[in-house]
């Protein structure tokens, strides 16, 4: 019976028809935008697929793509999505992050017969603000899109020309093409044809097409104002992570196996190549890479502060404590903050290797350096010397853990803990107690004896007390001779 009806209608009819019943089901599901945008009428519908929308000034290839998809990372991904493109991540949404690509037309009609449901897509505005595109789901063979370069990070010619079906979202595009091209597109192809309930276009004119690709055409006069409509496409309209948010997230994704590649020290480093692509690796891959290399496929100065702050997370925990100290106007906690960042990778594996029971589980001391940290912070706030705080104790408090009273005498010298090392000798320190550390087994050794950090930790405050009275002997030697006479003697000699 309903195919009955559906039949009498005439097309711009039952595409409108359509549109209410999925503007209907989003309200009483709870799917879509919280103010669903109104249908479009069809002549407008029409216009969109035509091309017909006049616009004034018509955005350039470099307008319109404000990536460099040469670059490596791009190709890659890519390649990645053309081996078995997933029609899940690349079909219905909306946002431009997402779903099938968003093309305009520019005088190349789009049959009608070929479109389905609209949809309304959620982008940047480029000021910080969202921009509400009216779109429509529509196939197109995969040879008829222009993106702005193909699979293998050529230039593609005609893209921003005055004819053709232009791609806002080059990357899938291109990778679809590609797909087709190689032989890999036919689980897409079905899982196209088998989605008419959500995308709205006909079996019929899906399977009347050699590559067809989904689309979300849109009208290129609705983003006509946008100065960098390029760049927007590919800001999210949400909120976006902050520095210390994105390290928490990525620390989360950081598996053991990736982070046990990690030779410590620089990141950048040639021994650290395998663990830097364990990393991308672990972020998404490809997906991730785009952002974090450069154009030869070397980690970017980005891709570097992004690494590291996912070892400091993962090192510590909750890294709010040690970003203040970074932060910190006084060159002393911030030069401590750095330390704690330069060894944030030893940490972790130091961490990683405790909780698994390949080193002494007593080894991993994470709490209380926390905990130093934080009393650290508490004594420049208030104005005390850490002592006061350290010999502080109270039914509210309590008595400080004799493990961060170490790490703390470690850092200061002094009985009252006044003066901070340097640091470069806090650094050497920490880092012999990791080597010592991770030299260490779980459980008790053939005499009884359990590994005792606190023992390590005075072994590296006894270093670097001998260190420092090695070199007050050696200044005091040097106070003692007049230096001009030692020289000038030794002068006369070789003269």
């Amino acid at each position: 019976m309903s195919d009955m009806i559906l039949d009498r209608l005439g097309l711009g009819e039952r595409r409108e028809l359509k549109q209410t019943i999925y503007g209907t089901l989003a309200k009483l599901t709870g799917d879509g935008d919280e103010t669903l945008a109104p249908p479009m009428p069809s002549d407008e519908v029409d216009m969109i697929l035509s091309g017909g929308v006049p616009v004034e000034n018509q955005f350039d290839a470099k307008a319109l793509q404000n990536r460099d998809r040469s670059r490596q990372a791009y190709v890659m991904q890519m390649h990645k999505i053309a081996a078995n493109p997933d029609y899940d991540r690349i079909s219905i949404s909306k946002t431009p992050g997402t779903g099938a690509p968003m093309v305009f037309s520019r005088n190349v009609h789009i049959a009608p017969a070929n479109s389905g449901r609209q949809e309304t897509i959620t982008m940047s505005d480029g000021k910080g603000g969202s921009l509400k595109v009216p779109s429509v789901y529509a196939i197109v063979e995969a040879k008829d899109v222009l993106s702005s370069h193909d699979a293998a990070g050529n230039k593609s010619e005609g893209y921003g020309g005055s004819n053709g079906i232009m791609d806002l979202n080059n990357g899938r595009a291109a990778a679809l093409k590609h797909a087709y091209k190689q032989g890999s597109a036919e689980d897409y192809r079905k899982a196209l044809i088998a989605d008419e309930a959500n995308h709205g276009i006909s079996r019929a004119a899906i399977e009347n097409m050699s590559e067809p690709v989904l689309v979300r055409v849109f009208a290129e006069s609705s983003i006509s104002h946008l100065d960098d409509p390029g760049a927007a496409s590919n800001v999210s309209a949400g909120a976006v992570l902050s520095a210390s948010e994105q390290a928490e997230t990525d620390a989360k994704k950081l598996d053991d196996a990736a982070l046990m590649q990690y030779q410590g020290r620089d990141v950048n480093s040639s021994g650290n190549r395998d663990f830097v692509r364990a990393f991308i690796r672990a972020m998404g891959g490809s997906d991730a890479a785009g952002d974090m290399q450069t154009a030869d496929g070397m980690i970017s100065a980005d891709g570097i502060k992004r690494i590291e702050g996912a070892l400091v997370a993962k090192a510590y925990g909750d890294n709010a404590i040690l970003s203040d100290l970074m932060e910190s106007p006084d060159s002393e906690l911030k030069s401590l903050g750095g330390v704690l960042k330069d060894i944030a990778g030893r940490w972790a594996v130091m961490a990683s290797a405790a909780k698994d029971g390949a080193i002494s589980n007593g080894m991993d001391i994470t709490p209380q350096l926390n905990e130093a940290i934080a009393l650290i912070r508490k004594a420049r706030q208030q104005g005390k010397r850490i002592s006061e705080l350290v010999n502080q104790n109270d039914m509210f408090s309590g008595q400080t853990n004799p493990v961060t009273e170490s790490l703390l005498r470690l850092m200061f010298r002094g009985d009252d803990m006044s003066r901070v090392r340097s640091a470069d000798k806090i650094t050497k320190a920490l880092h012999g107690f990791l080597d010592q550390a991770m030299n260490t087994v779980d459980g008790a050794d053939m005499f009884g004896h359990k590994p005792d950090p606190m023992e390590l930790i005075a072994q590296q405050k006894g270093n670097l007390e001998a260190d420092e009275k090695a070199g007050k002997a050696q200044k005091g030697l040097f106070d003692s001779v007049d230096i001009a006479e030692y020289f000038g003697h030794w002068s006369m000699v070789f003269d």
